[in-house]
This record gives C-alpha cells, sequence and structure tokens, in this order.
C-alpha cells in the first residue's frame, strides 16, 4: 500500500482506496474507477490534473485477490467484488452527507466498465465513461486469457457470453431513464465498432446522453481517446460538481471535424522558419557507459518519412572527436506537445543509442569533450551545439579514470581524466583501521570534502584507488560503504553544515575482495566523490600482491606517515623505533620537570 491508501473491509474482502475532502463548499463526490493493466494498479485521474475539481474525490484500485477485476468480480470472491466497492462508496457518501444525485462516476477504458456497472446496478444517475469495454468476456478471451481466468476460473463459452452481456443487459433493462451519462469514444480506437457502435441505441434512450467522438489524428489509439479529451472531461466534471448539467447531446471534436470559411493557419508557416527542436530528456552514466536520450527534428517536417530523419550525436575535445549514429525511439505524446496550425507527426523526434545500449566510455580517450548533433531532416542539414538540458553535476568512477558529466541548460560537457586528479584544499582526511590478509583488504576512516555536505547517504561516495608505486597512476578503484558519524562542520569552516555521511569503510568490517588484481606493488589511496567534485589522499600504505587466483595473499606496509596524531606516531614507532624511543624519552624528562616546578 502506498502512503495515502486507505482500507475498507467487507466481508473480509479488502478495498483499497483514496478519499480526497472536497476543498471549497461543493457537495459533490467523484468516484474514480481506474483503467489499464499495467503492474502497478495505480489510479487515474490523479495528481495536479485535478488540482482545479473541488469536489470530494474517491479514487478506488482495481487490485482485487492479486488481480484486476473491473470492480465486478473474480472467480474466488464472485460479486462480492462489486458489493464491497458499492458498500465503500455509500460508506462514503453518507459520511459526507450526499444523495445518489451529487455523485459522478467516472472511469477510462476498463474503469469506464467499472464505472457504467455501478451507475446503473446501484441507481447513481451520473456517469462519465471514456472508451467503455463492453464486451468484458470475449475480449479477455482474445486479449488478456489470464485476467479472464481471474474472473470467472475455467474459460467456457457460457462464461464468456454472460459477461459479454452483463453491461448491454443493465443498459438494456434500466428502467431510469432520467440519467446523465456522458459518453466518450473515438473512430481510431481499436474498440469502437465491437464495443461502442452495436450499443448505441442503447444510450440513447437516456433523456440527457452525451456523446462525444473524438475525429484527430492526434488520437490514433484506444489510449490517446482520454487524454485528448482532458480539457472536456475536467469541464463536465466541475460542472457536474457544482449542479450545472451539462447538454451535448451528439458532438464530433477534434481537427477533421473542424469547419471555417477563412482560410486556416498552414504547416508551411512552421516549415519555414526552421525550427530545431533540440532537448536532452536524459542523461545518465553508468556501467563504464554514457546514456544519452532526446529530442532532436525539425518543426513542420514529418519524422516517419522514410530517409527523411538523419541523426548523429557528435564529442570533440581539443584533440579528439568521435561521433555516433542515434536511433528512433517512438513517442506518439509529441504530436500533441508541438501541434501548430496542423497535424504533423513528430512520433519519431526522440532519439537514443543505438538498442539503447550507451556509448562505451572505456573507449574513448582522455581530455575535455563538448556534445554537439549532426541533423539532417528533409532539406534541412545542420550542426546543433546549443543543447538544451536540465542541470545535472554527476560523475563516474570507471578503473584507474573518473568521467564527468555536466549540463549547464544550454549545453553538455563529457569530461574523461585520471581518477586521481589531487587534493581539494581545506579537506579533512583521517585514516583509522587497515589491513590486508588473504584476498582481503580493509580501510576505514573519514574523508570531509569543504563544502560538499553530506546530511544523506550517497551525497560523498568514497573509493579504494589501487596506483603504481610511487606514482599517481591508478590500476584499478573499488568503491567503499558511506556511512553516518557527527562531525562538526566549523572543522572546514562551514559551522553550519551537517557532513555526517562522510564515514568510509567495508561491509561489516570484513574488507574488499580485489578480484582481477595482478600481483605486484600499489599504493592505496582513498578517493572522495561528490556530484563531480573529486577529491584523493593517500593512505601512506603499500599493498603487496603474491599469488593469483584464489591463492591471492595481499599484505600492507606504512611507507610514510599521514597527517592525523595516532597513525603519524604508529609509523614513526613502526619504520624509526630509535627516533620514537627518544621522542618518549625527551617527553618524560619534560613532564618530570614541569611537575617538579608545581
Amino acid at each position: 500500500m502506498h502512503a495515502d491508501d486507505q482500507e475498507f473491509v467487507y466481508q473480509g474482502l479488502r478495498v483499497i482506496y483514496k478519499h480526497r475532502r472536497s476543498l471549497q463548499d461543493r457537495r459533490h463526490l467523484l468516484v474514480v474507477f481506474s483503467g489499464g493493466f499495467g503492474p502497478k494498479r495505480g489510479y487515474d485521474l490523479n495528481g495536479s490534473v485535478v488540482d482545479g475539481i473541488r469536489t470530494d474525490i474517491l479514487w478506488i484500485r482495481d487490485t482485487f485477490d492479486g488481480d484486476f477485476s473491473y470492480y465486478i468480480r473474480t472467480r474466488r470472491r464472485g460479486t462480492l467484488v462489486a458489493d464491497a466497492v458499492a458498500a465503500l462508496i455509500e460508506k462514503i457518501r453518507l459520511e459526507r452527507g450526499l444523495e445518489k444525485r451529487h455523485c459522478t462516476f467516472f472511469g477510462i477504458s476498463k474503469g469506464a466498465s467499472g464505472a457504467l456497472y455501478h451507475a446503473l446496478a446501484n441507481d447513481y444517475p451520473n456517469a462519465i465513461v471514456v472508451a467503455p469495454r463492453m464486451t468484458i468476456g470475449s475480449a479477455n478471451r482474445r486479449l488478456r486469457p489470464d485476467i479472464l481466468t481471474h474472473l470467472i476460473g475455467e474459460d467456457t463459452d457460457e462464461g464468456v457470453a454472460e459477461l459479454d452481456a452483463l453491461l448491454p443487459s443493465l443498459l438494456a433493462n434500466d428502467s431510469n431513464r432520467d440519467r446523465n451519462i456522458y459518453l466518450f469514444s473515438s473512430p481510431a480506437d481499436g474498440q469502437y465498432e465491437t464495443d461502442i457502435v452495436p450499443f448505441l441505441p442503447l444510450y440513447e434512450r437516456y433523456g440527457n446522453f452525451n456523446f462525444v467522438l473524438t475525429d484527430s489524428p492526434l488520437v490514433a489509439r484506444h489510449r490517446d481517446v482520454a487524454s485528448y479529451n482532458i480539457p472536456l472531461l475536467l469541464a463536465t466534471i466541475a460542472a457536474l460538481g457544482d449542479g450545472a448539467v451539462p447538454r451535448y447531446g451528439r458532438v464530433r471534436n477534434g481537427d477533421r471535424s473542424f469547419e471555417s470559411s477563412l482560410s486556416l493557419p498552414s504547416l508551411e508557416a512552421v516549415r519555414t522558419r526552421q525550427e530545431i527542436v533540440c532537448q536532452m530528456t536524459s542523461l545518465a552514466l553508468k556501467n563504464d557507459r554514457f546514456y544519452p536520450e532526446g529530442l532532436l527534428f525539425v518543426k513542420g517536417r514529418d519524422t516517419r518519412a522514410r530517409g527523411q530523419l538523419s541523426r548523429k550525436l557528435v564529442l570533440t575535445s581539443a584533440k579528439h572527436r568521435k561521433s555516433y549514429t542515434l536511433e528512433n525511439l517512438p513517442d506518439e505524446a509529441l504530436n500533441r506537445r508541438y501541434f501548430e496550425n496542423e497535424f504533423c507527426d513528430y512520433s519519431r523526434g526522440k532519439f537514443a543509442t543505438k538498442k539503447r545500449a550507451g556509448i562505451d566510455l572505456a573507449a574513448l580517450r582522455p581530455g575535455r569533450y563538448a556534445l554537439s548533433f549532426e541533423l539532417e531532416h528533409g532539406d534541412v542539414s545542420t550542426t546543433v551545439e546549443a543543447v538544451q538540458a536540465e542541470p545535472l553535476d554527476t560523475a563516474l568512477v570507471m578503473g584507474g579514470h573518473l568521467v564527468r558529466l555536466q549540463a549547464t541548460g544550454s549545453s553538455v560537457e563529457l569530461h574523461k581524466g585520471p581518477v586521481l586528479a589531487g587534493q581539494m584544499p581545506g579537506s579533512r582526511f583521517e585514516l583509522g583501521a587497515a589491513w590486508a590478509r588473504g584476498s582481503r583488504v580493509q580501510v576505514e576512516g573519514r574523508y570531509v570534502l569543504p563544502g560538499m555536505r553530506a546530511p544523506r547517504h550517497g551525497n560523498v561516495r568514497h573509493y579504494l584507488v589501487l596506483a603504481k608505486p610511487g606514482t599517481r597512476i591508478a590500476v584499478a578503484s573499488h568503491q567503499l560503504v558511506t556511512s553516518r558519524k557527527d562531525f562538526r562542520g566549523e572543522k572546514v569552516g562551514d559551522p553550519l553544515g551537517d557532513y555526517g555521511f562522510t564515514c568510509f569503510g567495508t561491509r561489516s568490517n570484513e574488507g574488499l575482495v580485489l578480484d582481477g588484481t595482478g600481483p605486484g606493488e600499489y599504493d592505496l589511496h582513498i578517493m572522495a566523490l561528490a556530484g563531480s567534485v573529486a577529491s584523493s589522499h593517500a593512505t601512506g600504505l603499500r599493498l603487496t600482491v603474491v599469488g593469483a587466483g584464489e591463492s591471492v595473499q595481499c599484505t600492507a606496509r606504512r611507507i610514510w606517515p599521514v597527517p592525523g596524531g595516532r597513525a603519524a606516531v604508529a609509523w614513526v614507532a613502526d619504520n624509526h623505533p630509535r627516533v620514537a624511543r627518544r621522542l618518549r624519552r625527551d617527553l618524560g624528562r619534560l613532564k618530570r620537570r614541569l611537575v617538579t616546578r608545581q
């Protein structure tokens, strides 16, 4: 259950729902029955789209016995599902002091079937149904046999016929003709001929039956009917909520139904501008690869026409240039988003790398790269350097390299450089316990970067980096576990900063297994990464690896001290015992003199 979900139990059956009380003095209840067969089983007409609806809203999840039920039945519970849903609606209605005429049932597709069923079966007068499925049995036998099994159990002709007759019989036998029914459909909907046309005579017997038939190139599929008609649907809901019952009759909307004696603006005016749409919709670094996705096309030019659209992503540095051919990602929503004057098919205007496999960063030479595009669309051939993207600042550690990705809003840059980039001024490094035995290496401590606050896990990431002895040439890197301990921001000049998640170590302090590390000696460094800001610090430890495979043996020794009091004293004691003894002797003499004087 989600945080805002509630539970209603009726005769042992759980009904999951969400209820929002009216925002003003609108005495009305909108009941939303959700459509769709996605895994989330969420709510339709949810979120900011209903901010303008002031009435009570009751959303009901269609999840009974673990699957969809059309809010009507399942094979285990039978019509107890419908009874439980009706009981929940009745409970909320009575609590809010509303009569049935103060309620509107709304649904899309499967949800429309549920809304129509409950409005007719329980005598509610207001129903807004978008592309309802009327032939529930035969449609699910053909398209979703698992749902049919969930509804009735064994697939039989009798069971399918019973489901198919459920809604039509309610319409045919309904004695109350004084209802306000609003039916939305489109000839482009695959269900139009089977689930709308045959039943129109049954709908037309109602005194206020309203049929909105959408004929638009922007509606190409079943699911487009609702999204296209959102403004009219919300207006109808709002009017019913205010007691102003709309009467539309039969209405055709959409561009194909529009008529005017005046000349209309054409697509040619859009083409003349040669306006380029270039926008990144996604930028990511993952698994040693770069994943860019976005929009790139010229407005007014068809994106589906064969051979008309070609796009390449180009990475250019001072010394190198790499180009990558992009492929189309279908997105029908672009037709609505970029519509101007006339319909133009932009549904292939979105791009991604081939097979969405990303760009191999290991094959990219070190350097600073600017991202641009080469575009050929119809008669337009150009290079696009101004790349619109949401601000982003992230990085990826891959072996001995650090790849940074930055988007500023009007440009995107990629930088590949050494993972040991140097120490950030003002950073604070403390090394705790460290050991190496068998094939495991353990290091723990704290690494704080000034100004890079870490109040949450993941704000700063830490890595153990293995470098060639006496150099900063990294050979391998391994991510460490980050944990929280209190740290006063005053120590790095930021008294109000929270730097809690700046401690590094390994899971359960068991050490890292150095898979694939060859025999030899390596200097150990700790690298801290916050966004794309990196800082590295030597630990003063040298790792020796002997053997290979399962017989690997690791040992570590200090090669020079690191700042931090106890660590420095330990190093001196291990490497210069005479100096350590002399220091202890001199400190003892000084202490005795001070005591004698007192």
